[in-house]
C-alpha cells in the first residue's frame, strides 16, 4: 500500500552477456555519482548455485509465469544467466532499488499426477493444482477466458458433443449432482485409475421421460472438480447405441487432459530485469519530508531515464504519474493524497478492531508526526470517505452482536 513505481528493463536479444555487462557497469557509475546511501557492487553470475547466491543478496530476480493448462496456478522460474545486476538505496523511507538482466530458459510444464481412485472419499484437498476451469471461464483475465472456452469447444467439437449445465451442489442443482455421484447411471467408460475425475454414463429413458412417457437414451460425458465441487457435463449428439469411440484411448488421453492439463512449453525470456520500489514513505517529515520523497522518485527516474540512453529498453508505471508528466508539483499532490488515504484506512481499521487489538496493527504511517491530520483529511475525502462508510457496515452487524 502506497505510492510505488513499477520497472521492467530489456536488451536486446542480440546483445551478448559481456555487452549487458558493460552497460550495467555505465549505469552503476551513474548511480554512484547520486551518493546513494547504498550501493552493492555489479554482479554476474552462472549456475544453480550462483544466481541463488545473487537472488539471496542482490534483487529476488526470480521470473512468475502461468500456464494456460493449469489455471489459476503461478510458476517460480530461477534465471539460468545474470549478465550483472545491482541494488541501491537512494533515500530513508524509500525501497531499495535493484537493476539486472537475467536470461530465463524454455520452461516445460508437465501435465498434473492425478491420484488414484482410493483417495476420492476424503473429498478435501484431493488434487489441489488441477485446472479451475470455472475460474478460468469467468475470471478477470481475458486471455485465460479464451483459452479455457477453446479448449472445452474442441474437446466437444473433436467428439460430437454439446456442452449442458454446469452442476453444483447448490439448492437447485443439488439433486441432479448427488444422483450422479452416487453412480446410478450405467457407465460406458471411464479414466483408468481416476474413474471419479472422468467418465460416460448412459442415461435411461426413465431419468429423462416426463408423464407423457419414456424419453430416449442419452450418453453423458462427465468431469468432475472435487475441490470445487464442481460437475462439467456434455451430451454426445450421435447414436446412444453406438458409443465405442468413448473407449478409444484418444478419448480418454483428451478426457484426462481437462483434469490434469498438457504438456505446456513457455518460451525462455533472454536479458530481462523487472520491479518495483515504493517510495511512499519517504515523504515522513522525521526523513526529510517532500525533498526526501523528491530526492527518492525522482532519482529513480533519472537512473531509468539514463538506462534507456544506454540501449536498454524501458517500460514504467509510476503511481504518481511522474514518468509521464515530469510534474513534480502534481506528484507530491498525489502523494500526500495517498498518505491521507493510507492514514484515514489504517486509522479506521484501529478503530473497528477496538482499543484491545489496536496496538497489534503496524504500518510505516504510524511512524509519521503528522498522521491524526492526515487520517483527518483523508476522511474528509469523498472516495474515502464512501469507501470507509461501506467497510463500517460491514463490520456494524458483528460489533453488534458481540456487545453486552
Amino acid at each position: 500500500m502506497g505510492l510505488t513505481l513499477h520497472y521492467t528493463i530489456r536488451a536486446p536479444r542480440s546483445w551478448r552477456a559481456a555487452h549487458c555487462l558493460d552497460v550495467l557497469r555505465s549505469l552503476h557509475k551513474f548511480v554512484a555519482e547520486m551518493n546513494p546511501l547504498m550501493l552493492t557492487d555489479v554482479m554476474s553470475c552462472r549456475g544453480h548455485s550462483e544466481v541463488q547466491e545473487f537472488v539471496d543478496k542482490i534483487a529476488p530476480a526470480t521470473r512468475h509465469v502461468s500456464s494456460e493448462w493449469h489455471p489459476g496456478s503461478l510458476i517460480s522460474q530461477l534465471p539460468s544467466t545474470v549478465a550483472g545486476g545491482f541494488a541501491t538505496h537512494l533515500a530513508k523511507g524509500a525501497e531499495s532499488f535493484e537493476l539486472y538482466l537475467a536470461s530465463y530458459p524454455q520452461l516445460k510444464v508437465p501435465p498434473r499426477k492425478l491420484k488414484p481412485n482410493w483417495h476420492a472419499k476424503y473429498r478435501l484437498d484431493v488434487h489441489p493444482y488441477l485446472p479451475y476451469w470455472q475460474q478460468a471461464l469467468k475470471g478477470d483475465s481475458r486471455t485465460q477466458r479464451r483459452f479455457a472456452k477453446s479448449v472445452f469447444a474442441s474437446f466437444a467439437k473433436a467428439w460430437n458433443l454439446k456442452r449442458l449445465k454446469t452442476l453444483t451442489p447448490s439448492d437447485r442443482d443439488d439433486r441432479a449432482y448427488r444422483a450422479v455421484l452416487r453412480r446410478r447411471y450405467l457407465r460406458i467408460s471411464s479414466l483408468p485409475d481416476n474413474s471419479y475425475l472422468g467418465w460416460v454414463s448412459l442415461i435411461d429413458g426413465r431419468r429423462l421421460g416426463s408423464r407423457r412417457g419414456l424419453a430416449a437414451p442419452k450418453v453423458w460425458v462427465f468431469l468432475q472438480d472435487i475441490n470445487r465441487a464442481i460437475l462439467y457435463r456434455w451430451e454426445y449428439l450421435g447414436d446412444p447405441n453406438k458409443t465405442e469411440q468413448f473407449n478409444s484411448p484418444e478419448f480418454l488421453a483428451d478426457l484426462k487432459s481437462l483434469a490434469a492439463g498438457r504438456l505446456d512449453i513457455i518460451a525462455g525470456d533472454r536479458w530481462l530485469g523487472r520491479g518495483f520500489c515504493k517510495t511512499q514513505y519517504a515523504c515522513n517529515p522525521k526523513l526529510g519530508g517532500v525533498d526526501n520523497f523528491l530526492k527518492a522518485h525522482l532519482g529513480l527516474v533519472r537512473i531509468l531515464d539514463h538506462a534507456s540512453e544506454l540501449g536498454l529498453e524501458v517500460d514504467v508505471y509510476d503511481e504518481g504519474g511522474y514518468w509521464e508528466t515530469r510534474n513534480e508539483q502534481e506528484l507530491v499532490s498525489e502523494v500526500e493524497a495517498s498518505a491521507s488515504g493510507i492514514a484515514a484506512m489504517v486509522g479506521a481499521l484501529k478503530d473497528m478492531v477496538g482499543s484491545e487489538t489496536a496496538d497489534r496493527i503496524s504500518s510505516p504511517i504510524l511512524d509519521n508526526p503528522d498522521f491524526e491530520h492526515l487520517e483527518a483529511a483523508g476522511v474528509k475525502s469523498a472516495e474515502m470517505g464512501n469507501l470507509l462508510d461501506a467497510a463500517r457496515a460491514v463490520t456494524s452487524p458483528r460489533t453488534e452482536e458481540k456487545a453486552p
